[in-house]
C-alpha cells in the first residue's frame, strides 16, 4: 500500500512539473529597448497591452546599460537587461526619440536591433524607430510608415525601403514586421501585434479591457 502512495506521489509530482515545465516554455519575451529621451508612450503602449495577467508573456526594457533612463516626458524607467546580457527575444519593439540622427547613428543601439532581429519571431517600430530599423539593415524590400512627414526622409537614407504614405497609414504590417506612426498610435501597433501572436478575439478582448475600443469607435 505503501508502495502505491509513493508512486501515485511521484507521478503526480511528475505531472505537476511537466505542467509548469511546458507553461514556462511558453511564455514569450517582448523585449523594447529604451534609451534617454525615448517617447513614453511608445513604450506604454506595448507594456499596458502586453502586460494582462496570465497573458503568457513578460515585457522587458532593454538598454546600453543596466539602471535608468528618463523618457522624453521625464518618466523614470527602471532598465531590465543590457544589451550585454539579453535574452533572446520572440518580439523586439524599437520606438524612437525626437533625436533622430543621436538614436540612428547610435553603433550599440543599432547593433542590438540588428543581433536581435535575427533571432525575433516578430519586429516592430513606433514613429523614428523605424530610422534605426534602416540603419540596422532591416527595411530593404519591406513596406515602412514612419512619424508623419518623417517618410521622405526615410526614403532618402533607405533607398531600398518601400515607405508607405504615413497620411494615409497609421500602421504597415509586412510578413513579422509592425511599423507605426508612433505616439498614441503605438497602441494600435502593439494590438496588431497581439493579434498576429494570439489571434483576433484576444485582441480585441485586451482592447475593451483597456478601454481602447472606446476611443477609436
Amino acid at each position: 500500500m505503501k508502495k502505491v502512495i509513493l508512486i501515485s506521489l511521484v507521478l503526480l509530482m511528475n505531472f505537476i512539473y511537466q505542467g509548469r515545465s511546458s507553461a514556462e516554455e511558453t511564455v514569450q519575451s517582448i523585449g523594447i529597448v529604451v534609451f534617454d529621451g525615448v517617447l513614453t508612450s511608445e513604450v506604454a503602449a506595448p507594456v499596458e497591452v502586453f502586460g494582462y495577467e496570465d497573458s503568457g508573456f513578460r515585457t522587458y526594457l532593454i538598454s546600453e546599460k543596466k539602471g535608468i533612463v528618463r523618457t522624453q516626458e521625464g518618466l523614470k524607467l527602471e532598465v531590465d537587461f543590457s544589451f550585454s546580457d539579453s535574452p533572446d527575444l520572440n518580439v523586439l519593439i524599437v520606438p524612437s526619440s525626437y533625436d533622430v540622427e543621436g538614436i540612428m547613428n547610435n553603433e550599440a543601439i543599432v547593433s542590438y536591433v540588428r543581433t536581435q532581429a535575427q533571432k525575433a519571431d516578430y519586429l516592430a517600430s513606433n514613429c523614428a524607430g523605424a530610422y534605426i530599423m534602416g540603419a540596422a539593415g532591416l527595411l530593404d524590400h519591406r513596406q515602412v510608415v514612419t512619424y508623419v512627414g518623417g517618410g521622405t526622409g526615410l526614403q532618402e537614407k533607405f533607398p531600398d525601403a518601400r515607405v508607405q504614405d504615413d497620411e494615409q497609414h497609421n500602421i504597415m504590417v509586412d510578413g513579422n514586421y509592425v511599423s507605426s506612426n508612433g505616439g498614441l498610435v503605438s497602441y494600435e501597433a502593439a494590438f496588431k501585434l497581439l493579434e498576429m501572436l494570439k489571434g483576433k478575439s484576444v485582441a480585441d478582448a485586451r482592447k475593451e479591457e483597456t478601454y481602447y475600443n472606446r476611443l477609436v469607435q
